[in-house]
């Protein structure tokens, strides 16, 4: 007991729990300030470490050395006579007791603080009106060549729009990124459903992640007046979310503040947040937002873990999502979220096969049709599955009820940029070029750094003969993405070929001639080949032309394909019957057909494809628009 004593007479014991009190308040402090500076996570991280090696170092100070009113001396030089050490530990008492008013009050004001109604109103907000579709959707393209930018920044922003970035993983795992991820998606797709608010999609909004762009820059690109920024920390089955609201036009933090809760309870933490960013911008959730929903922890982060493959558009990335989403609904088969991932998942698997003939996508596109169909009897108000639904019936050449669904997928939310773009291709295969490029325009102004639907823009500004724009747009989709996508050199070759920028066209069909083991082709190979045959390098173009033809089934489309590139239209009409749908729109618009157009093998294929009243809606569409002369294409939009 004597080494007890010594230790309380030292003031060791409260200097044990006065540094770990203070430590704690430090990093609660820490944790609500420095994410709105932009602080990095090892910031945080580094601060935690550092404080728990102090802590031992702050023990033994305090059992050699004494406070005295001459100043610090070693414990053994000071007398009983000199002592204060009693009077030390009284005031030290008095900062504990303080110090755990403090802890208290801190946790009970994250916990049960109710906040305010007071709305805070700002230059920005004050007698807004959200954006519509069609006030975002482009105006009918005009004949004018000038080039424009690719993705053009609005001068001012919609007064209700909002970004949400990617959230901070502040958990020890790093494998928990995908679930920081995740949580910002979700809070996103909430603020999605809020009537009157125009939010900026995943693709654009994540691609700022761990970059150290300023907020007034992000909103500039993004062409939002506010931004949602965060941090995530997950531990056991509890987590932490810090948020903040953030002014674009002055950076000033309109809201920001913590919340602890259950893993379970997620869903409705969420919605939580929604409420009062939506509150914070004079606005409400409406009907169409989510009800606070209890999901089971390990289905959500199998869902978020998904997500997150499912957006790589790559073919490990389909097969890991797949499985993800798989284990979600083992675990919960009523996850109606679940459903409707693993249905846009096939679906778009399904688009991808089906362009590079490969087999299983009739599996895949009845794959989606189920899960969609579980997803909406579950909860009705998703508009993935609609989406999904739409895409498969696409695919099938139902262009009607794909056209309902895709409306329908808008209209419970019109900020889902994906419905738009894949709406998009249907309306140009239907024969409507202005309104697919008013469609893809919307998707643009929710998604503006999303290089899948840039790719989709470049094509229908090209068939509006726009190819000066269809270049920009392009030449900034490849700019987006980190290696080579080769869907997007066709859409250049095509504009450049139309600009008399030969050997440029040429430098892009070497890159698609070089990358012979690159996925996806869909038809960019016979794109390659009139690029080169236009050079006059014939031989080069006829050596691709017998690497393709091996390369490709026998009997699929993309025989025909090339054949036609070859200029051997006669042997390539048995196999152009087997198009799939995105195809069919280079009949309609491409004036490399021009030739060939008034035979009887041309008007045979257009009735055996079933696209007669399409292409003839297409033909007088284009001789509205008038529309330059544009290159051959014979390669699909990117789904």
């Amino acid at each position: 007991m004597k080494i007890l004593d010594e230790l309380r007479r030292r003031n060791v014991v409260r200097m044990a729990g006065l540094y770990l009190i203070g430590a704690w308040l430090v990093v609660q402090v820490a944790e609500t300030l420095l994410p709105i500076f932009g602080t990095p996570a090892w910031v945080l991280k580094a601060l935690v470490v550092l404080l728990a090696l102090g802590f031992v170092p702050a023990l033994v100070f305090s059992w050699l050395y004494e406070l005295t009113p001459e100043g610090l001396k070693r414990d053994g030089e000071v007398t009983p006579a000199q002592s204060i050490a009693s009077t030390t530990g009284r005031r030290m008492d008095r900062l504990i007791i303080a110090g755990l008013v403090a802890v208290v009050a801190l946790f009970a004001a994250d916990r049960f603080w109710v906040r305010g109604g007071k709305e805070i109103a700002t230059a920005g907000t004050e007698g807004a009106t959200g954006p519509t579709a069609t006030a975002e959707a482009a105006a009918p393209p005009s004949n004018s060549s000038a080039p424009i930018s690719a993705v053009p920044v609005p001068a001012t922003a919609a007064r209700k729009s909002i970004a949400v970035l990617a959230f901070s993983n502040l958990s020890e795992d790093a494998g928990n990124e995908h679930f920081a991820d995740g949580i910002s998606e979700e809070l996103l797709n909430v603020l999605a459903k809020v009537p009157d608010l125009k939010v900026a999609a995943r693709t654009s909004a994540f691609h700022f992640k761990g970059k150290d762009t300023p907020i007034p820059e992000v909103a500039r690109q993004l062409g939002v007046a506010y931004v949602v920024e965060g941090s995530v920390r997950k531990a056991g089955d509890r987590v932490r979310i810090t948020a903040q609201l953030i002014s674009a036009a002055d950076g000033f933090h309109l809201w920001s503040e913590s919340f602890d809760r259950e893993l379970k309870d997620v869903f409705a933490l969420q919605d939580e947040i929604a409420g009062v960013i939506a509150e914070k911008l004079q606005l409400t959730l409406g009907t169409s937002a989510r009800a606070a929903t209890l999901v089971d922890p390990q289905a959500h982060g199998l869902l978020l873990e998904g997500r997150h493959y499912w957006t790589l558009r790559t073919r490990d990335g389909f097969n890991r999502a797949e499985a993800a989403y798989a284990r979600a609904l083992e675990i919960d088969p009523g996850f109606a979220q679940a459903h409707a991932a693993m249905a846009e998942l096939w679906a778009i698997r399904g688009w991808y096969r089906l362009l590079d003939s490969e087999p299983d996508s009739d599996t895949d596109f009845a794959h989606a049709r189920a899960s969609a169909e579980r997803a909406i009897a579950l909860d009705p108000a998703l508009a993935e599955p609609h989406a999904a639904l739409g895409a498969v019936l696409f695919m099938q050449f139902r262009y009607a009820e794909a056209d309902a669904e895709f409306r329908r997928a808008v209209e419970l939310n019109p900020n889902y940029a994906n419905a738009y773009n894949w709406h998009g291709l249907l309306l140009a295969s239907s024969g409507d070029p202005e309104a697919a490029l008013a469609a893809l325009e919307r998707a643009r102004s929710l998604d503006p750094l999303s290089a899948v639907i840039l790719n989709t823009l470049s094509l229908a500004q090209f068939e509006a003969g726009l190819a000066h724009e269809s270049l920009a747009t392009i030449e900034r989709a490849k700019s987006l993405r980190g290696e080579v996508f080769l869907p997007n050199y066709y859409r250049s070759i095509r504009a450049r070929l139309a600009l008399g920028q030969i050997e440029a066209a040429v430098a892009d069909a070497r890159v698609i001639t070089r990358e012979r083991e690159r996925s996806p082709r869909w038809a960019v190979d016979a794109d390659a080949i009139l690029a080169l045959r236009r050079a006059g390098l014939d031989t080069e173009a006829q050596a691709h032309a017998d690497w393709a033809q091996a390369h490709w089934p026998a009997d699929s489309y993309h025989q025909g394909m090339i054949l036609a590139a070859l200029g051997r239209h006669a042997e390539a009409w048995p196999y152009l019957e087997r198009m799939p749908p995105t195809q069919t729109r280079d009949l309609f618009y491409w004036t490399f057909w021009d030739g060939v157009r008034d035979t009887p093998e041309f008007v045979a294929l257009i009735d055996k494809l079933g696209v007669a009243e399409e292409y003839r809606k297409a033909r007088e569409a284009v001789a509205r628009i008038g529309r330059r002369t544009s290159p051959p294409s014979t390669a699909p939009a990117a789904p």
